[in-house]
């Protein structure tokens, strides 16, 4: 858990602060910190059955990372220093049966966890210095999310260590201010585990997917015939400077719903999943007009009538696999989110409105692929 070095003992000293506030200077600070977030893990145990949607995602995969994580320092960190120090951690600690206090601490470790996980920022102290380190930064951490921020936030000076701010633009007052909670494109899929929210139709959300042969380790020819091709497309990689291979994103969804892109680009369908699959779907006789010296050239149009065919039947049959992976379909996420909205103005967004804004991105984007397809037949 070397990694988690910082962040542990972060998470030890908000959960400290917390329990004993009259014992550190920090209560002011832990004050303004909020006493529940939408973060995955806090939710599962406030509304777990708001998660059920979640069910096959790359979002509940990492959610499912990140528990494991925190369960070995609840077991290993947490209850052995909360039975030699009671009540330092938590408070009324002490004659509590084992169950009993485990669960506590969780629900408190989840708390501390969200709050540096929402708002923690990370800077390098020195220009010098090989690994950031985690920072709390008061009332800097309440500055909300957005893709246009007004306020940039630049690091740390290395000879005054004081923290540099600056807006990019006049700021009114009374104006909000926002920072960008990542230095790139944000997907909704890492707002969501982060964060605790998403953004309706994120500009920046993508549908990860791999287009893998499967278990061939029996099928020696087939084998060199993978090897060969993974080869070709590393090549053609280096040489286009672009990110080939089996690994690619569908996205972002077309701007206008329910209308049927006209070029792949438009409809979520990459030019690099494209290049790349004419390699992956390629025939013995494709292949045979190809090699490392002219693979970037030839990829970069189709390598004939029947493989381009191909191409496009794989990139329909994993939009479909993928879409069909989710518990619920697309129609009835736009229904649910419609009885949010309602409810919206006596309760305001819902963290189950969030999860609704992440799979109804996800899946239009996917839908957007299928029609496209669908309109080349």
């Amino acid at each position: 858990m070397d990694h988690w070095d910082d962040h542990l003992a972060l998470a030890l000293l908000l959960m400290h602060a917390k329990a004993c506030p009259d014992a550190t200077p920090y209560s002011p600070y832990i004050d303004t910190v909020p006493r529940a977030f939408s973060n995955l893990l806090c939710l599962e145990i406030s509304n777990p059955r708001a998660l059920d949607r979640l069910k096959g995602t790359l979002v509940e995969a990492v959610m499912e990372n990140e528990r494991s994580q925190m369960e070995l320092v609840l077991v290993h960190v947490l209850m052995p220093l909360v039975k030699l120090f009671p009540g330092v951690l938590l408070k009324d600690s002490e004659d509590v049966d084992d169950e009993v206090l485990q669960n506590r601490l969780w629900a408190e470790l989840m708390w501390a966890h969200a709050a540096i996980a929402s708002r923690a920022f990370t800077f390098r102290l020195e220009k010098s210095d090989e690994q950031s380190e985690v920072f709390m930064v008061p009332y800097l951490d309440l500055a909300n999310h957005s893709n246009i921020p007004n306020l940039v936030v630049k690091g740390v000076d290395a000879e005054t260590k004081s923290l540099i701010i600056k807006s990019k633009k006049p700021i009114e007052a009374g104006q909000e201010v926002t920072i960008a909670y990542h230095d790139s494109s944000v997907p909704n899929w890492f707002l969501l585990t982060h964060y605790g929210f998403a953004i309706e139709g994120n500009p920046e959300e993508t549908v990860n997917v791999t287009f893998d042969d499967g278990n061939q380790e029996d099928d020696v020819e087939a084998m060199r015939l993978k090897e060969r091709k993974d080869e070709l497309l590393a090549v053609a990689a280096e040489v286009l400077a672009l990110s080939l291979g089996r690994d690619q994103e569908f996205g972002p969804a077309p701007p206008s719903q329910g209308i049927v892109a006209l070029t792949p680009e438009e409809a979520g369908i990459p030019q690099t999943m494209i290049m790349s699959l004419r390699v992956l779907v390629a025939n013995q006789e494709d292949l045979e007009s190809i090699n490392k010296d002219n693979i970037a050239q030839r990829i970069t149009s189709p390598l004939s009538d029947e493989n381009e065919a191909k191409v496009f039947e794989m990139v329909d049959l994993m939009a479909q696999t993928l879409l069909g992976m989710y518990v619920t379909t697309l129609e009835s996420d736009l229904e649910r989110k419609k009885e949010l909205m309602l409810q919206q103005p006596v309760s305001g967004v819902s963290d189950e409105r969030y999860i609704l804004d992440y799979l109804i991105g996800q899946k239009q984007i996917l839908a957007a692929v299928i029609s496209y397809c669908a309109s080349r037949n």
